[in-house]
């Protein structure tokens, strides 16, 4: 039995390398951010609400992810769609 190739596998990891590095343009200081924020609720012994530039992050990453998931599911689908043919198999 010969498997195929799966070549999706390797456009998500660089579309997942290219959206994390859109949110790191976008905001630059996210670690330092995440840094305090963490140092911040271990010094007051509970749980604190993020700052709005890590939250402003996590909304576009998985806003991000999101839309190039439907992109690449629809990549998928068209891409299966063309291997079946339908229409020249029946003639």
């Amino acid at each position: 039995m010969v498997r195929e190739r799966d070549y999706s596998g390797l456009i998500s990891f660089g579309i997942l390398l290219l959206v994390v590095g859109v949110v790191f343009m976008v905001n630059s200081n996210i670690s330092s951010d995440f840094r305090l924020w963490v140092e911040g609720m271990t010094n007051a012994q509970h749980l604190a609400r993020p700052p709005e530039g890590l939250l402003a992050s996590a909304i576009l990453f998985f806003g991000l992810i999101g839309l190039f998931d439907l992109v690449q599911a629809s990549a998928r689908f068209r891409i299966r769609m063309h291997k079946r043919r339908i229409l020249v198999d029946l003639s």
